[in-house]
């Protein structure tokens, strides 16, 4: 049981929005369609961009904008953002994915990323405004996700300053997302989950050309709040960044 905390206030304020039009908001967007992908521009070039209502970017920024992702980074402490999260999956659960992978996307570039690689990345993930990147977490394939050491076949191959990510990703979640940290196999590296390596691949690169390409939405009966695609990473140029291969002890307090 949690009793009286520093973010009481901030907790209610958030509840109520919820109950003063957020849960109406949600309700709608659940019982409407999942999001729609326009793969082609009016000139026929691919641009693979997810339409939402703007009620639903209402929402979703909602919780950017109060701090699910950069008081974490703020306070130095996990708890302002798992009570968002908390708060967020009593009204829509969907929603709650996009402010996870978002949240596990900025931790490990600031735990592992190279200075060029939090500098270029972490300001635009911890805007403290609704104009935040969003993250997400890419690892299964289409042999599924519970082993990844067996079923990621994505091989990552140097490419100068890069790496040149060829595979696709299944139920990849929060599509559309500026950015996300990818698992690949470098090539060469050994079988098992100790060959797999992660990667940052940044929704379009520096030359504004799309960096991957989606397949298609897929169908959903419920949580349509949040996208789930088939991905295609062929032929990509993420930049990369090098950790460490075995687990150290966070410095991130809960």
């Amino acid at each position: 049981m949690v009793g009286i905390t520093a973010y009481d206030s901030l907790l209610q304020e958030y509840e109520s929005w919820w109950q003063d039009g957020g849960y109406a908001i949600s309700d709608a967007v659940d019982r409407s369609r999942t999001p729609w992908l326009r793969m082609f521009d009016t000139a026929g070039v691919r641009v693979d961009e997810i339409l939402y209502s703007p009620e639903y970017w209402r929402m979703l920024k909602k919780g950017y904008g109060l701090g699910v992702v950069w008081r974490a980074f703020k306070d130095e402490s996990l708890l302002p953002s798992l009570f968002l999260i908390y708060i967020t999956s009593f009204y829509d659960c969907g929603l709650s994915c996009p402010y996870t992978v978002s949240l596990s996307t900025a931790l490990p570039i600031s735990k592992y990323g190279s200075p060029e690689i939090k500098d270029r990345f972490l300001p635009h993930l911890l805007r403290e405004d609704d104009r935040a990147w969003q993250g997400a977490t890419w690892m299964t394939e289409i042999k599924g996700g519970s082993d990844l050491g067996a079923n990621v076949e994505t091989v990552a191959v140097p490419d100068g300053a890069a790496w040149r990510l060829t595979g696709g990703k299944y139920f990849a979640s929060n599509a559309g997302a500026e950015l996300a940290v990818v698992a690949a196999r470098p090539k060469g590296a050994p079988l098992g989950v100790r060959g797999l390596a992660l990667f940052v691949l940044p929704r379009r690169r520096q030359d504004g050309q799309l960096n991957y390409t989606i397949r298609r939405l897929k169908d959903k009966i419920a949580t349509r709040s949040v996208p789930l695609v088939k991905s295609n990473c062929a032929k990509v140029k993420p930049t990369s960044w090098e950790g460490p291969r075995t687990v150290s002890t966070s410095s991130w307090r809960f």
